[in-house]
């Protein structure tokens, strides 16, 4: 067994260890946060670390989900699992209208766009007062035990970092990395570039949508 994998078997024991260790709420909602955190990075390590793409509106996709599983849940008396997924699936929907339009650009024209994407979901949230609730946000949000919560979110953690790493040993995964390694390379051994990348973005999308459903349940 390879010192790397007895590190990331360490970690996870320790992570499943929290709740035993300790009641406080507060180290629990830290570690939880910790876990949302590690979803969101997945899905950019997929967009980032292996095509190389730039998104700084990201918190645009996290807040769909959150707000997809909170009305689904408050208003539509959705069970929050299949809120949670519909959060996921919102997210990636969006993910790849985005990525049709922002990927056409590159460099900083495409962190220019992925900006203005997260700037006007803020806008929606807040101004579409029926729907979302504005300022004053949405009540009565299903929300479990903080300890039930904590075990979920490191799961879900836990899933995401695997899919990853199988994800780089896939074909895709490896018409990820080839791309970024050269798109003009990529193109001579057929791939379509603009259409990877689009994959790239709608499952990056997704994650952070799912973290986003996450988030509304654990607050």
């Amino acid at each position: 067994m390879t010192i790397h994998r007895v590190g990331w078997i360490a970690l996870a024991a320790a992570a499943l260890a929290l709740p035993a260790v300790t009641a406080n709420t507060y180290y629990l909602y830290v570690g939880a946060s910790v876990g949302l955190l590690t979803i969101v990075t997945a899905g950019l390590n997929i967009l980032a670390g292996f095509t190389g793409q730039i998104s700084l509106g990201h918190a645009g996709f996290f807040a769909i989900g959150a707000y997809t599983a909170a009305i689904l849940t408050t208003r539509a008396g959705w069970h929050p699992v299949p809120a949670t997924a519909m959060g996921l699936v919102l997210a990636a929907l969006v993910g790849a209208v985005v990525a049709g339009a922002a990927l056409r650009v590159s460099g900083p024209y495409l962190a220019m766009v992925t900006i203005a994407f997260g700037i006007i979901v803020e806008g929606i949230l807040v101004e579409w007062v029926a729907l979302t609730g504005g300022p004053g946000g949405i009540f009565k949000i299903p929300k479990p035990t903080l300890p039930k919560a904590y075990l979920l979110i490191a799961a879900v953690a836990a899933v995401s970092l695997w899919l990853v790493r199988n994800l780089r040993r896939s074909p895709w995964g490896r018409a990820f990395l080839a791309i970024r390694a050269s798109e003009v390379a990529a193109e001579s051994l057929g791939l379509s570039v603009y259409f990877v990348r689009i994959v790239a973005f709608t499952i990056s999308a997704a994650f952070a949508g799912a973290a986003g459903a996450l988030f509304a349940f654990l607050n």
